[in-house]
């Protein structure tokens, strides 16, 4: 499986929109950055760009990239901070 290491997000698009206009508006990213959600799984399936999975319990698809295991101890940190934050 191919890995590459999410430096930076130059641009981030939220949506008011309902959930599958959303889904439908993700599926033509260029790029989609999965995050560790049911959610994202379904645009990252059917998506015609480049995938980029983040590990968590579903598997990924072989032609989508994972992120790199510094992406990946980065997050888990971030993640733990912020529960121990309680945020």
């Amino acid at each position: 499986m191919n890995e590459i290491t999410v430096k930076s997000a130059s641009r981030v698009a939220y949506s008011l929109f309902s959930s599958s206009f959303t889904v439908a508006f993700l599926t033509q990213a260029d790029v989609f950055i999965m995050s560790r959600s049911e959610f994202s799984m379904v645009p990252a399936m059917v998506a015609k760009g480049i995938v980029v999975y983040t590990p968590f319990w579903h598997h990924s698809l072989r032609r989508w990239k994972r992120v790199g295991k510094s992406t990946m101890k980065l997050t888990d940190e971030e993640t733990m901070r912020l529960q121990e934050n309680k945020c």
